[in-house]
Order: structure tokens, then sequence, then C-alpha cells
């Protein structure tokens, strides 16, 4: 989970020569490096630590961090990544959630890439569910841009809520896989056939977010979210409105009926677990 902790950075009192600066730059470096607790981030930290420590500026220790977790073409994958978003199966307010997300990230690059209010409410009236467009442009005095974000916003979820709720759109949260109650005697059946993954693959930049505010990979989650829930990668309570299930429901549990094993055959194989489709967040 991420968290604020105040970095309190030591008074500089010495006569500024060349050894006293050196000392307060390297002290100053190893309490940031102390504060990167993510465990990628500390990972490379605990392998560099040498070098970094030697680093003569601060500027060179930015230098270092980006070059190493922040890619060069991280501003226009953001852009491709935001207007490739899609409602698809998702919720309205899910929809609304990753676009929003999407247009942080690219406010954070600044410049040509910001998103602004207008290209951000024709994006998501354009892009989202067809029987919800079509039903929010045909609202009473309907008006794209007379209305800013929030309204249309608002207008957006009501209508996505009366459309569910008298069943002109059917949504529902996709199911996990469950395993078969029984299979026939004298028979091995091996795990079945990995459940087809029922969300979008996650792009670098939606993992390059992820990581820098603590959020998980596997939920896609972050502490911002409402129902955000503190947890390990193993522990991860799923996505239902994604349809990403509980961490623990990702694998199949292999089925073994009992058998007759001649004497001589060895006890010691055993079904091997297989593995999650889904990504870990220290990937």
């Amino acid at each position: 989970m991420s968290k604020m902790t105040r970095l309190v950075f030591p008074v500089f009192t010495d006569d500024p020569t060349p050894v006293s600066v050196r000392n307060w730059l390297e002290t100053r470096i190893i309490l940031a490096g102390m504060k990167l607790e993510q465990e990628e981030l500390a990972s490379w930290w605990n392998e560099n630590r040498e070098t970094l420590k030697a680093l003569t500026s601060w500027d060179s220790f930015k230098t270092k961090l980006r070059e190493r977790w922040v890619r060069g073409t991280w501003r226009d994958e953001a852009l491709v990544d935001f207007y490739d978003l899609r409602q698809g199966a998702d919720t309205f307010s899910g929809f609304y959630k990753r676009l929003e997300a999407a247009r942080g990230v690219l406010t954070a690059a600044a410049g040509e890439y910001t998103i602004n209010d207008t290209v951000f409410k024709n994006h998501l009236l354009a892009f989202a569910h067809p029987t919800l467009r079509i039903h929010t442009l045909t609202s009473a005095g309907f008006k794209l841009h007379s209305l800013k974000v929030d309204g249309l916003v608002t207008l957006m979820s009501s209508t996505w809520t009366q459309l569910v709720a008298d069943g002109t759109i059917r949504f529902s949260a996709p199911v996990a896989p469950t395993v078969p109650p029984a299979v026939s005697s004298g028979t091995v059946a091996s795990s079945s056939a990995p459940a087809s993954q029922a969300y979008s693959p996650l792009p670098q930049s939606e993992r390059d977010r992820l990581k820098a505010v603590g959020g998980c990979y596997h939920c896609r989650k972050t502490p911002a979210d409402p129902d955000w829930v503190p947890h390990r990668k193993s522990e991860c309570p799923g996505n239902p409105k994604l349809g990403i299930p509980p961490r623990s429901q990702s694998k199949v549990a292999p089925l073994v009926a009992y058998a007759y094993a001649p004497p001589d055959s060895s006890d010691s194989d055993s079904a091997r677990d297989s593995e999650s489709e889904y990504e870990d967040s220290s990937d």
C-alpha cells in the first residue's frame, strides 16, 4: 500500500568543502533509497546501493531512477492507451475510472499530451456502451458541449443504472470457473483448460501508473479507490467489476480420483499446481 512519509534531510552545517558536500549528498541519497519500499524498487536499490551512493549529485540519482523505471516512450504509450480505451463489458463507473486514470498519466506528461475536458467528454460518450450512448444522446435537452465533465458523468451514470435496473442492459460480473464435483472412479483427470481472460491485457503505461501509486497489477485497484483493501499480491481479492477473480481462485486445483496402485509404484508423484494466468505485480 502506498503511504506518504516525510523525508527529513540532514541539515548542512559544515563548511562547504568537496568532502562535506559529497558526504551530505551521499546521506541524502541513502535516506531516499531507504524509502523505496515497493518490492521491485527496493530490490533495485539493494542491488545498486554502492553505485548509487557514489553519485555526485541529486540530479544524477534522479536520472538513474528515471532511466531504470521510466521508458523514453512512456508519454506516447500513455496517449495510445488513452485513445484505445472502450467501455466494453465494464460498468460505466469502471470505464470512467479507467479513462480518468489514463488522463491523469497524460496530465503528468504535460504539454501537448494533456487531455482537455472537451476531448475527455467526447471520448467518454463516443466509446461508452452503445445502448448507453444512444439513450444519453436522446435524453431531453441533451447538449454535449453545454455540459461539464461532472454533469456528463452524472447523466451517464444515472442512465446506466436505469438501463441495468430495467433489464435493457443485462450486466453481471463474470463468474470464476468452478471445479466439477466428481470424476469417474479409476481415472485420473488433469486440471481443466485455463479459463479465458475476461479482461484486456495490462498496458505498460497502466503498469507504470499502478506501480507509482502502490496499486495492484492483479485487481488493478489503487489506494485511492473507495473499495481498495490493503493486501499482499498473493491474497488479492480480485475485481468483480472487471471480471478478475480473487487470487485464491485464479488457480484451478487438479482433480485426482483414487485408483488402485501396484505395490512397486511410487506415491511420491503429485499433481502440479497449474500456473496462474494472471500477472503477479512483481513481474
